[in-house]
């Protein structure tokens, strides 16, 4: 008897989907909702959604250190509340830089609190390492915003950089994309 081909769930088992209420623990720790402390710039972190949505205050913004102890809900919606106090946000203030919103530089500067969750997070780092060849995936069921921080295919390409980074032992800083031809539009 022969067992009919399920394309479905082949290609199921090739990918890994990286959200905070997927039931999958690489899933969950891939995901920028997720408690995975690290340090960047002098700062704790308490996810990568902490860091995204702190680095739209202004350096010197008390709640920055509010917003960088946050994971879970708690940094999704205090995030929302930020976009809906600095909407649009024009500019995003790390690496003693500002930088315009979603653009090139932006989105580096995002790399590498990633690379900085991945090298100092072992669980998260784990997670990463243990999703093999499969493609990441980041798919929330509901359409994305056009003004997100992290468009999902920018983060997706991020993780599986870091991911052969990590695995191949090149060093997880910095990042290895030809920025060179992009230039942030200066700030004030």
């Amino acid at each position: 008897m022969t067992v009919p081909f399920d394309e479905d769930a082949w290609n199921a088992r090739q990918r890994v989907q990286v959200n905070a209420v997927f039931n999958s623990t690489a899933g969950h720790l891939l995901s920028n909702l997720a408690e995975t402390p690290f340090d960047f710039d002098g700062t704790t972190y308490a996810s990568a959604e902490g860091f995204i949505h702190a680095i739209k205050l202004p350096r010197d913004d008390p709640r920055r250190a509010e917003v960088a102890a946050l994971s879970g809900k708690r940094a999704r919606r205090r995030g929302r509340s930020i976009n809906a106090a600095v909407n649009p946000c024009e500019a995003v203030h790390a690496s003693g830089r500002s930088f315009a919103y979603r653009s090139p530089g932006h989105f580096e500067v995002i790399e590498q609190a990633l690379r900085a969750k991945f090298t100092q997070d072992e669980r998260a780092r784990e997670a990463l390492l243990d999703t093999g060849d499969k493609r990441i995936v980041h798919d929330t069921g509901r359409d994305e915003s056009p003004t997100t921080s992290l468009p999902a295919d920018v983060f997706v390409d991020m993780l599986t950089r870091i991911r052969n980074d990590l695995r191949s032992g090149r060093p997880p800083t910095p990042t290895h994309m030809d920025w060179t031809a992009f230039r942030d539009p200066p700030l004030p």
